[in-house]
């Protein structure tokens, strides 16, 4: 996962192409919600630098995280004081549900009435069963056209899917624009120099 973070952050912390911002970039701000540490960690909204990925090194985790109902409901505390003006995305990384998926998507549906405007998860490397990444779908909202996409962690393009779907959510929120139609992906560029 640590591989790949900083990749992903970088991403979606520079989000371009929003209609209703044109010649300015999207204002991004990350948190970190560790229900698992050893010592409190609260999450704090901050726009992304190197030095947030520096400090959650620090934290130590004292067992599974679990993808349950309070998770969720936990998920949406750290969004409490922010303005309605703002999208509101919750990133969850996960092997998959913990808890009755019936209940979790209740939960969820919770969150998007209290006013999340979307849950995105990817997969981490070796959930129990494929059942368990389809079933990450059901708690899934706000992706758009691509809600039937199940997101892994290790895709070749996985921070550029996670930008497109924040763009996605700036439009929605931020421009009232229901839907943009975009071009595909380009074809893929020549390899680069072997690593040294």
């Amino acid at each position: 996962m640590e591989t790949y973070l900083q990749d992903i952050l970088r991403a979606i912390s520079s989000l371009n192409g929003v209609s209703c911002e044109v010649g300015t970039e999207t204002q991004v701000s990350v948190a970190f919600q560790v229900t698992n540490a050893a010592e409190k960690y609260s999450p704090k909204f901050e726009i992304y630098s190197e030095n947030i990925l520096k400090s959650l090194k620090d934290v130590t985790v004292k067992g599974p995280s679990l993808l349950n109902a309070n998770h969720l409901s936990s998920l949406w505390d750290a969004f409490q004081n922010k303005s309605a003006a703002r999208g509101k995305v919750a990133l969850l990384f996960s092997d998959g549900l913990d808890d009755d998926v019936e209940k979790l998507e209740q939960k969820s549906d919770e969150l998007r009435k209290e006013g999340l405007n979307a849950l995105i998860t990817v997969a981490l490397d070796g959930p129990t069963s494929s059942s368990d990444l389809a079933d990450l779908l059901y708690i899934e909202f706000g992706k758009g056209f691509e809600y039937k996409t199940q997101l892994t962690l290790g895709m070749r393009d996985l921070g550029s899917q996670l930008s497109k779907h924040l763009v996605n959510v700036a439009e929605r929120t931020c421009c009232c624009l229901f839907c943009k139609c975009v071009g595909g992906d380009g074809t893929r560029g020549d390899p680069g120099p072997a690593g040294k």
